[in-house]
């Protein structure tokens, strides 16, 4: 039924792909595909892919894997989907193989969990794209890695945080406060810390400075948002037919969501918070989602400090700044090391061309004329007067783009028959090292136990006559009664 359809889909249109994979039984052991919107999205926003392979969505436990990444709103887009049986290296290859193909480049950077398999997959396969843990997993498993008594501790907690969230160290710097930290709390001998610095170019943004990674790391919102979006529409139980439509209606849902989101950003006008031009400027350029986040930045800056000169030079910029306190401060910023913005800023591609060069000089020619007139107010409204009056005749017959002129979104609608033959077969129940053939075969922890029967409400022993989690089945004395009966019965005579 779903091959059926997928190969109705491809017949509709060319654009779509898919790969599937059956074993000697005829059973699907491996499915892949991307439609034509899902290529869209990603030559648009593809430049950072995470691919999560932690669902299980299915009875038969097929991992579900998606490639998914951020738009221009700040909500994640699936670029494809993948279904397989195993987490093995060949598996995870065979996917990423698949998403060039069909993409025609590879992601500049990927984003997964802490698989070494997937690792290994990647370094085959991905051979340019740059590979990076993804901090939610990590952050996710800390409180089951550090002893209860770090947890409760909030110093900890803040100096933690500190270390690896900072985007200001430089790597040698991070390596000296992770050691620091390490011996205060006399962490030394827990294995999971040691092997987390020994992989730390993986997931540390000390070592992604050079790289703009568009806030998907620090706020670690894409796996997050992803895992909480999926589990709406995917239920576990659900057969490969069930999951299909499931994951058809998510992926509607999101698409319908983004369309709101285009329609809302072209018709309705953002409140500026300030008078400063590069505010109105930033409105311009992003999405209204996007411009909140650089507002809210402008009003922080435009409060506490403004830029008193800046100056370039070769590959090196200099901003003289000050503060509400009448300091001031000279930052440099290094194109060739990668800046703050760049690092922890909204997306965006790197492009450095004649325009960056040039827009430079008028940065520098315009503070420098700011702090030469503004001494003199009437010269300086001649300077602005004059600035007005110039940016008005250059923009006299320059077209400019609109929000509103963004394609809008086509809604599919399909339909699936059920075949007289079938000739691929479910997969048998997958077991893998991170999923349980069942909820009920899984093994919890004593905390997830404590934490269970927290929340179960209390019930009267007829054994012992008190309020309690047991019975008089499960009663914790009934067993050394047993016992102590059954060793009175073995000292009888016979």
């Amino acid at each position: 039924m779903v091959l059926d359809d997928i190969a109705k889909k491809k017949e509709m249109s060319e654009a779509f792909t898919y790969h599937y994979k059956v074993n000697a039984s005829n059973q699907l052991v491996a499915l892949f595909w991307c439609d034509n919107l899902m290529k869209r999205n990603y030559h648009m926003f593809g430049d950072i892919v995470a691919f999560d392979s932690t669902y299980n969505t299915n009875r038969y436990c097929m991992i579900f894997t998606p490639f998914t990444g951020k738009d221009n709103h700040g909500r994640p887009v699936t670029f494809a989907a993948g279904l397989v049986c195993s987490e093995k290296i060949g598996a995870f290859a065979r996917l990423f193989r698949h998403f060039v193909e069909c993409m025609g480049l590879a992601p500049k950077m990927i984003v997964t969990d802490q698989d070494l398999g997937m690792r290994s997959a990647i370094e085959e396969v991905l051979v340019g794209t740059r590979h990076c843990w993804c901090m939610w997993h990590i952050m996710h498993k800390l409180a089951t890695k550090v002893p209860n008594k770090l947890l409760r501790d909030d110093d900890f907690k803040k100096e933690f945080n500190a270390c690896v969230w900072s985007d200001l160290f430089e790597p040698d710097e991070f390596e000296e406060e992770w050691n620091r930290l390490v011996e205060h709390h006399g962490l030394e001998d827990v294995d999971w810390f040691t092997t987390l610095y020994e992989y730390r170019q993986f997931w540390i943004p000390a070592y992604f400075r050079d790289f703009p990674l568009g806030s998907m790391i620090r706020t670690t919102s894409i796996s997050e948002s992803e895992n909480s979006f999926y589990k709406k529409f995917l239920k576990p139980r659900a057969n490969i037919a069930e999951f299909y439509l499931n994951f058809n209606n998510a992926l509607e849902f999101q698409r319908n969501s983004r369309t709101t989101l285009n329609y809302h950003d072209a018709t309705a006008l953002p409140r500026l918070a300030t008078t400063l031009p590069f505010e109105k400027h930033a409105f311009t350029l992003y999405t209204d989602s996007m411009f909140k986040k650089i507002q809210e930045e402008i009003i922080k800056g435009n409060d506490r400090c403004r830029v008193l000169g800046f100056s370039s030079a070769e590959m090196v910029d200099t901003y003289k700044l000050g503060d509400s306190k009448l300091n001031s401060y000279m930052n440099e910023d290094s194109l060739s090391q990668g800046s703050t913005w760049g690092v922890s800023g909204c997306p965006a591609r790197s492009i450095i061309d004649d325009r960056q060069t040039v827009s430079k000089q008028a940065i520098s020619m315009f503070y420098g004329f700011l702090r030469r007139f503004e001494t003199d107010i009437e010269v300086l409204r001649e300077f602005v007067g004059g600035a007005e009056e110039l940016g008005n005749s250059l923009q006299v017959g320059t077209p400019s783009t609109s929000a509103s002129e963004k394609r809008r979104m086509i809604e599919e609608f399909y339909g699936m028959v059920r075949p007289e033959v079938v000739e691929v077969h479910p997969s048998d129940v997958v077991k893998t090292k991170a999923h349980a053939s069942s909820p009920a075969s899984r093994l919890i922890s004593k905390r997830e136990k404590t934490i269970k029967d927290a929340t179960r409400p209390l019930r009267r022993c007829k054994a012992c006559d008190e309020m309690g989690h047991h019975d008089s089945r499960n009663y914790p004395m009934l067993k050394e009664m047993t016992l102590e009966k059954e060793k009175r019965k073995g000292k009888r005579p016979t």
